[in-house]
């Protein structure tokens, strides 16, 4: 596909702190590097943070609010569903954005010249930090738009694999998550003058063909879960799918109340069914007491700890220890109330827990024990 066929759309924010946003926009490329880089120059402040508008390049669906924005929404009587900037509420883009964070020159112009070659549609701006001469290197945003709508995980995958095949791995890992915001182009008035933009037609990346070209997950310890090394979590697993009940259910067996835990839990989530699983996370987190949840702000909010997350847990064994953990929950249950006699609802309900989701589990361990 030809830019001038592609059709894209982005949300703007005010600023950095802004969740709420002040344009969803959408249109060609070349509208697309008019919004995010002006031809008549940049914003030149010194404020990079109140006063550049920042964006992410996908629009944004309706979704319950979280963390402030819904606490601003509550104090001042909006409606407590809308559009606001977290991994919830972005659904499908079709530009992807590499952050090159201090790149040598050198490196930088090859990096150029290789997208420049293949005849790739970019658009590559300095970011406002470029040219502080306490820091080195090339500081720079590229865009590049692509043939497909990606979601969360494709995304990820997709991103991974551009810097992979043109940047050389020396990307911002941030820009990973499709919910990160990113500066437009701007400046401070002291470097004004270092401030660039290169806009190029061309030819529009194939989403597929950056997909396939996302490295491997690096685990670990150098290890890699495959053939040379067993599961811990086999006997839980089950089939990578996101099913929202089977993982509800899962998550009433475990605690949300200790933060190890409710991050351990996240990271299992996130590394098994990517941001799909970011509402049912919240839910749970949810359920915890208010004592607790009322320290879930700025830093802790679910939204902005869900998005620092980098799971290195293969999708597989993600699932595995989200379901482990539920079944030894359960496990511990049942064995209390044999060993009580007692068998009240929780311990009832631990019993069809595992009969329903861990059944070759229950009639191994408990076959001879209980009659159901």
């Amino acid at each position: 596909m030809d830019s001038s066929k592609w059709q894209g759309k982005w949300t703007l924010f005010a600023n950095n702190w802004s969740t709420w946003p002040v344009e969803e926009a959408e249109g060609g490329f070349g509208d697309l590097c008019q919004s995010l880089a002006p031809p008549s120059g940049p914003t030149v402040t010194q404020d990079k943070k109140g006063s550049v508008q920042y964006f992410i390049p996908a629009p944004l669906q309706v979704a319950p609010l979280i963390g402030k924005t819904l606490e601003r929404a509550k104090r001042k009587g909006l409606p407590q569903e809308g559009k606001q900037r977290s991994a919830r509420h972005v659904t499908k883009a079709r530009i992807v954005v590499v952050d090159l964070d201090g790149v040598p020159g050198e490196d930088f112009k090859r990096y150029l010249r290789r997208l420049g070659d293949g005849g790739i549609a970019f658009l590559a701006y300095s970011s406002h930090s470029h040219g502080d001469p306490r820091k080195r290197g090339v500081r720079s945003r590229i865009v590049v738009p692509v043939d497909v709508p990606l979601a969360s995980d494709e995304y990820r995958r997709a991103a991974s694999g551009l810097q992979a095949l043109y940047f050389g791995g020396q990307a911002d890992q941030t820009g990973l998550r499709l919910s990160q915001q990113q500066g437009v182009w701007a400046t401070s008035p002291a470097w004004r003058d270092r401030a660039f933009r290169i806009a190029t037609t061309g030819r529009v990346l194939c989403g597929a063909e950056l997909i396939a070209a996302c490295p491997a997950p690096k685990h670990r310890h150098g290890n890699r879960l495959g053939k040379s090394m067993v599961n811990p979590f086999a006997a839980a697993c089950e089939p990578v799918v996101f099913d929202v009940q089977r993982v509800s259910a899962a998550l009433k067996w475990i605690d949300p109340i200790p933060y190890t835990t409710w991050v351990d839990t996240a990271l299992y989530l996130k590394g098994a069914y990517g941001d799909e699983s970011f509402g049912s996370w919240l839910k749970w987190t949810n359920s915890a007491p208010d004592s607790v949840t009322a320290g879930n702000t700025d830093d802790y909010a679910p939204e902005v700890v869900w998005e620092h997350l980098d799971p290195v847990l293969p999708p597989e064994a993600g699932a595995g220890a989200l379901f482990a953990a539920a079944r030894a929950e359960a496990d511990a249950v049942t064995r209390q109330a044999i060993e009580a006699g007692s068998w009240l609802a929780r311990q009832q309900e631990a019993v069809g827990y595992l009969i329903a989701h861990h059944n070759k589990f229950f009639h191994a361990n408990y076959g001879g024990l209980l009659h159901v």
